[in-house]
Parts: C-alpha cells; sequence; structure tokens
C-alpha cells in the first residue's frame, strides 16, 4: 500500500471513530506517521490522545 493511501485510511478511521473534521483527522494521521507525540492545535480537545499523539492547545495558560 502506498503510504498516502495509508495516511488517507487512517485519517478515515480517525474522523469515523473519533467525530472529528477530516482536516484535523489528516493532521493527527501525519503525526501519528511521522511518530510525534504531541499536536499543538486549537481545533481540538486540549488533552485527548489519539493513540500516542496527544492534543495540547498552545494557547492554554502553562500546557506547553
Amino acid at each position: 500500500m502506498a503510504e498516502g493511501q495509508g495516511r488517507r485510511r487512517r485519517s478515515q478511521r480517525l474522523q469515523d471513530g473519533h467525530s472529528v473534521p477530516w482536516w484535523d483527522a489528516v493532521i493527527v494521521a501525519a503525526a501519528q506517521f511521522q511518530g510525534c507525540s504531541i499536536v499543538l492545535t486549537e481545533d481540538l480537545q486540549h488533552g485527548h490522545a489519539f493513540g500516542e499523539v496527544r492534543v495540547v492547545d498552545p494557547f492554554r495558560s502553562g500546557e506547553v
């Protein structure tokens, strides 16, 4: 399977399983493929974990 197809499928599973918008699912899937441990965003729920990737809102005081 091509790497792009794997990311697309993972994005679809994230979107369906976690009820997140498509582009947010794409960002999380890319972070997972790259081995990142956090995603900085204000668009997803702060502290939510998608496997090994945790969401951090950079605008929350003292969180980063």
